[in-house]
């Protein structure tokens, strides 16, 4: 008698530690956290362009995140 295949789950990583480790440090945990569990955030956090994207975003969010800008 054959034995199904047994499929090793991975343990669902929580998604604050995956975006933790990939984004900068100068990201800060209060926006990672809300990136990482806010969807609309997080679309908003992706299509920052501008500087004023960011000012938008933190009033949006009452966050403080800063980006160079110059560097992005």
């Amino acid at each position: 008698m054959m034995q199904p295949e047994q499929v090793q789950m991975q343990p669902q990583q929580d998604p604050y530690m995956i975006l933790r480790e990939k984004l900068p440090p100068e990201i800060p945990n209060e926006v990672v956290q809300l990136i990482a569990y806010n969807k609309e955030a997080f679309e908003d956090f992706a299509n920052i362009q501008t500087q004023d994207d960011v000012d938008l975003f933190n009033q949006k969010y009452n966050v403080q995140l800063v980006v160079d800008m110059a560097s992005a």
